[in-house]
């Protein structure tokens, strides 16, 4: 059974002319030469494709299956070679962003939903990290790409490009002691559950804590979670809260010490353990965008 692309190219303009003939004409080829491509094929598959009694061709069930396979063997072929195509020039095929969990959801969806239609053979990884952990993804090269929002000093063997600010605000659940309660001390706060953020090798901001016994969790999500439940307050991503303040969810603490609310600058940063294709520098360059320009 040898069979060619161009027979089933054939086949499949025969059946969307309606005739031998059309197919000839939008293909400009002899009648005679596609009549001879469509019956070689029936004898390399052995099955009738066509029925030729009446006045022009019709399926024969089987040939209705036939050229269903048909017109998907060409779309496939039709992928392979656009693939082929895409690594010949250098795409790669695989992408690992590592971000940190203050990425803005909205960005992080628009962004990864355009990757995913404009590269659609390149494989994405997404890794989630805290703090340090996704500067050490990237300087590693254990990702291409990272969104990170640091503690420190970026890593210097990691070039990064400034994509805006993240606010934090003291929050804490509307029933919490502390909620509705105006200039509050440090000796105050001091004696309430603080939940603070941590990385998983073990950084932590120190620079946030008041609370004598607080508590750590590497991911602010889970942090958002713990303090709508009256778990503790913390300082959270006024971004990743607009719903839940909206809504009285939770609700700002007002302190008259330091830290209030304050900003931290985030960064899109890349690996130089290797050289980035064209879908990396894409969704590099498409994070920094959409980030800089909220």
């Amino acid at each position: 059974m040898r069979y060619s692309l161009d027979q089933l190219e054939t086949l499949v303009t025969v059946v969307e002319c309606g005739s031998f003939s059309a197919a000839s004409r939008r293909l400009g080829r002899a009648q005679s030469a596609v009549s001879t491509a469509i019956a070689n094929l029936e004898i390399d598959l052995g099955v009738t494709i066509f029925d030729r009694s009446g006045h022009k061709p019709a399926l024969t069930p089987q040939g209705e299956s036939i050229v269903q396979e048909a017109r998907n063997t060409i779309e496939a072929c039709d992928r392979l070679g656009k693939l082929a195509g895409r690594l010949a020039e250098g795409v790669e095929s695989r992408v690992t962003l590592a971000a940190d969990d203050l990425i803005p959801e909205d960005v992080a969806t628009a962004v990864l939903g355009h990757f995913g239609n404009h590269w659609p053979d390149v494989e994405l990884e997404v890794l989630m990290g805290a703090l340090g952990d996704v500067g050490e993804m990237v300087s590693t090269g254990r990702a291409d790409l990272g969104y990170v929002v640091p503690l420190h000093a970026l890593p210097v063997t990691a070039p990064a490009r400034f994509v805006g600010n993240v606010r934090f605000l003291p929050v804490a659940a509307p029933s919490h002691p502390l909620a509705g309660r105006g200039s509050l001390t440090k000796e105050e706060v001091s004696r309430h559950r603080q939940i603070i953020v941590s990385s998983r090798s073990g950084e932590r901001v120190l620079d946030e804590r008041v609370a004598l016994r607080p508590w750590w969790c590497d991911g602010n999500s889970a942090i958002q979670t713990l303090v709508r439940n009256g778990t503790g307050w913390a300082f959270l991503p006024e971004h990743a809260m607009r719903e839940d303040l909206e809504d009285r969810r939770l609700v700002p603490l007002d302190f008259a010490f330091h830290p209030k609310p304050h900003s931290v600058p985030a960064y899109i940063m890349w690996t130089t353990a290797r050289h980035l294709g064209p879908a990396a520098r894409w969704l590099c360059d498409s994070f920094a965008q959409a980030l800089s320009s909220r």
